[in-house]
């Protein structure tokens, strides 16, 4: 087995939830914690998670909305309620208060189909929350095929019929290069009996360490990490 798969295949291990020393790093820390205060402020009534993975923010947002309803392309977790595309989804119109769509658009064929299929779905005045990348290593290969920027997202958004709340940066070339060393050093030697909660006890310092730094440098977004976007299907 050779280097680079090594990393690959204990990378999947480190990312099941259910992990006593869960993957960690600089990128993903800053991720949820921006992430986490556009859930409390704009989560409710009934949310579609499209793309959910392993559903990571079921258990924050159980006090936040009245239903918490997840799909994705293939199973990845037991939480998982629905199988289906985003560029297809099988709900009826207008039926979501609020639609989750964390780190998927840059794996869609189609991501305009992608969106107006979320606005579809979305009740009038409905909210939706969505992350993308800018920098990022290929992953989930061959199906990995965009990047996007904020004006590319904006026209995107409001293409199709979305009215934007907030696009803001989120992280930038030191926390991606942070990203790349935690996937390294966990998967190398995070997965040894006897030294891997010092492993994953480095990492965290070494990461929120980044995270500090990281929120002070950059702050124009030219190399924003990631983008988290706001916008409302209006009611009109």
């Amino acid at each position: 087995m050779g280097f680079v798969e090594i990393i690959r295949k204990n990378r999947l291990r480190l990312a099941s939830p259910d992990g006593q020393y869960p993957f960690l790093s600089a990128a993903l820390l800053l991720e949820r914690d921006n992430l986490s205060g556009l859930l409390l402020r704009y989560a409710s009534g009934l949310l579609l998670d499209i793309g959910a993975g392993v559903s990571p923010y079921q258990e924050s947002l159980s006090s936040l909305v009245d239903h918490y309803f997840s799909l994705d392309i293939s199973v990845r977790s037991a939480h998982l309620d629905c199988l289906g595309h985003i560029e297809r989804l099988p709900f009826k119109d207008e039926i979501a208060d609020t639609v989750l769509c964390t780190q998927v658009l840059e794996h869609v064929p189609h991501p305009q189909l992608a969106l107006k299929e979320l606005w579809r779905v979305m009740k009038k005045g409905g909210r939706l929350i969505l992350t993308t990348p800018h920098l990022s290593r290929i992953h989930e290969a061959p199906h990995d095929y965009f990047r996007f920027t904020e004006y590319g997202l904006r026209l995107l958004c409001e293409e199709s019929g979305f009215r934007i709340l907030s696009l803001n940066p989120v992280g930038s070339l030191l926390s991606f290069l942070g990203h790349t060393f935690s996937t390294v050093f966990l998967s190398l030697f995070g997965m040894i009996p006897g030294i891997r909660r010092m492993v994953h006890f480095l990492n965290l310092v070494m990461s929120r360490g980044i995270v500090i730094l990281d929120r002070r440098i950059d702050k124009g977004g030219i190399f924003a990490l990631n983008y988290q976007l706001v916008a409302e299907k209006p009611k009109g």
